[in-house]
Order: structure tokens, then sequence, then C-alpha cells
């Protein structure tokens, strides 16, 4: 009978222990291995802009290639090349599963050439599943190129009257912005003038070197970028191929802002993808960000449109952005207006110079 009644307690225990313990977790369906897709030349000065893929469907982008401009943040790694990956560090941003092919996904701060590769699920901490954008990393193509030579127009080449352009985007060896971007402040952005040559009243060029990094990485991505005034006009003439890290003269110079800077003044930004109309929508006597409040600040409204043959009068633009400039400072905060509210894209946290 002792015997029996230690078997019986023997069961009991083991019938416990089994009850107690945890279950095993399910192992994550492995990434699938992607298949080979052949980079297409046609591409490159063709991709549609990261904006136009945040509004469509996962399954219709299939074989387009897309522009990340705006840096994407590794939210998990799940293999060497493969991670989940958004605009800012909380899990519920996650954007897209990106395939980074034979390379190992980077620690910082993502942009770059892409293909859409269909949709991807996955389940989340609350048992849901989550549909997202699935991305193949291409390796862009580029043209070969020598060491860029300041841009030269000699019909802008004479002297003009352009001292608002210095006023309000000071080329000063030695000035630092520090930038704190999104409202959760996920990136910080370190600009740097460095290299200036030319002089006032005629073409001037200097180097931005810029470092982005992110609260995982602290080294960051580092890249430069020329800005030259020509004319009335302040315009990058060549800078960092984030992907490849070369240096290289633009084609066409992307401008960033124009004289006259006084309100109501008005410009056009046009490239392969979008149309922008740019005005100054505002002078104000002062502004307050993170770094402090700023006198003498022009507002400018950026009106963002696809470029194609329909009149940007008859149709709404995709984005609409905000840009502050203070006098003797520069670029102090940029704002996004999406559905009557406005984000953060940057804000400027931190401003010193030599003077």
């Amino acid at each position: 009978m002792k015997r029996v009644l230690i078997t019986i307690v023997l069961l009991l225990c083991a019938a416990s222990v089994a009850f107690a313990a945890p279950k095993k977790k399910k192992k994550a369906p492995p990434v699938e291995k992607e298949p080979e897709i052949v980079f297409d030349e046609s591409c490159y000065g063709k991709a549609i802009d990261y904006t136009k893929l945040m509004t469509t469907n996962p399954y219709d982008t299939v074989g387009k290639c897309y522009w990340i401009g705006f840096p994407l943040v590794k939210q998990q790694l799940l293999s060497r090349s493969f991670a989940l990956v958004g605009f800012a560090s909380a899990q519920q941003n996650v954007f897209a599963l990106m395939n980074f092919g034979d390379e190992s996904v980077p620690m910082g701060p993502i942009t770059g050439l892409v293909m859409g590769a269909g949709a991807y699920e996955y389940e989340t901490v609350s048992g849901s599943v989550n549909t997202v954008h699935k991305l193949v990393r291409m390796k862009e193509y580029l043209k070969e190129t020598k060491e860029p030579k300041p841009a030269q127009n000699k019909s802008d080449a004479t002297t003009v009257d352009n001292k608002d352009l210095e006023k309000y985007y000071p080329l000063a060896e030695g000035r630092s912005s520090t930038y704190c971007m999104f409202d959760d402040c996920s990136l910080k952005e370190v600009d740097t003038i460095t290299n200036c040559n030319g002089s006032e009243g005629g073409n001037k060029g200097c180097i931005k070197q810029s470092i982005l990094s992110s609260k995982n990485d602290t080294d960051g991505m580092k890249t430069r970028a020329k800005y030259e005034i020509i004319g009335k006009k302040l315009v990058i003439t060549a800078g960092t191929n984030p992907l490849t890290g070369e240096y290289r003269a633009f084609d066409d110079p992307s401008l960033v802002i124009q004289s006259p800077l006084i309100k109501g003044a008005t410009w056009e930004e046009i490239n392969d993808k979008f149309k922008t109309i740019v005005k100054i929508v505002n002078v104000l006597p002062s502004y307050k960000v993170t770094a402090g409040e700023y006198t003498d600040v022009i507002k400018i409204e950026k009106k963002q449109y696809t470029n194609d043959k329909k009149p940007s009068k008859t149709k709404k633009p995709i984005n609409i952005f905000y840009e502050y400039y203070a006098a003797n400072v520069g670029l102090i905060k940029q704002e996004m207006l999406k559905d009557k509210k406005t984000s953060r894209v940057r804000e400027l946290i931190e401003f010193s110079s030599k003077e």
C-alpha cells in the first residue's frame, strides 16, 4: 500500500511540473530568401519618392523602384541581411521588412534606392498580424565621375545683390547646428560649415559636413555636400552618395532658397519626381525653438506635387512643409503638415559659431 501511495504522489508531482512549465515559444518563421532581382539601370533618376510608397498597397509595389530620402531606422534585426525598419524607434512604427542582399544590415540610419517585393506579414507581441512592405535594397547605378568642379553659370557670375541669402543661410566657416529629428527625437543631425571660398556679391561656396546618428548608433552616418551661392540662388552642387560614400557633382543643382527673401516672394523647384511651389508666407519678429528664441525669421511654405503634365492648380499637393530661417543662424525648424496637423521633421537644439 505504501508503494502505491508513493507512486501516486510521484505521478501528481510530475503532472504539476508539466503544468507549471512554461510553454515553448513558437519559432519565428524563417525569413524567406528573396528571388534575385536584376537591377534595371532605367530606374536610376526615375525612382518614386518614399512618400508615395507610404500610401501604396504593399501588393502593388512589386518591381517598382523607390528612393528612400528620409532615413529609416532599424527596429528589429531578423538575420544578417534582413531587418524590420521604420521611421521612428517605436515598434508600432514598423514600416517594412528590408532585404539587404549580400550586405549586412547597417546599424545606422538607412536611406537609398529600394525595390518593392510585395507584402510581409508578421505576428506582433499582442498576437495580432501586421502587414507591411517588403523591400529589397538596391545597389545604386552610378556613372563614372571625377572629383566635382564648382558649378559655373556665366550669366549669374556677375556681382548681384544676394546678401539676404547669406543673412538667412550664413556660409561661414566653423558654424555648427545640431538638429533633433521627428517628434520623438529618434535621430540627431550635426551640420558643420567648412572649406569656404569666394566673396560677397559673387559666387561663394562651402562644404557642409553632416553626421546623422541614432540613440543606438552614436557614430552615425557621415556625409558632405557643396553649398554655393550662384547669382541669386543658394544651391547644392555636389554631395555624398549615401550608398557608396562617393562624393560627386550633381547634374542638376538642388535649389535651397533664392533671393529676394521677402514676404510674398515665390519660386518653383522642379525635378524628375516633384514640382514644388515655394512661397515666403511670413516674416516673423521672433520665433522660439529648443535652441532658443531667434529674431527676424522668415517662414517658407513648400507645396509638393507629383511632376506630371496635369496643372498643379487642379490637384492637391501630396506634401506640405514649413521651414523657418533665422537671420545670422539659418534653418531653425522644419515641419510637415498632414491631416491639418503639423509634425516635426527637424528642430535646432544647439547652435555655435566662431563669430
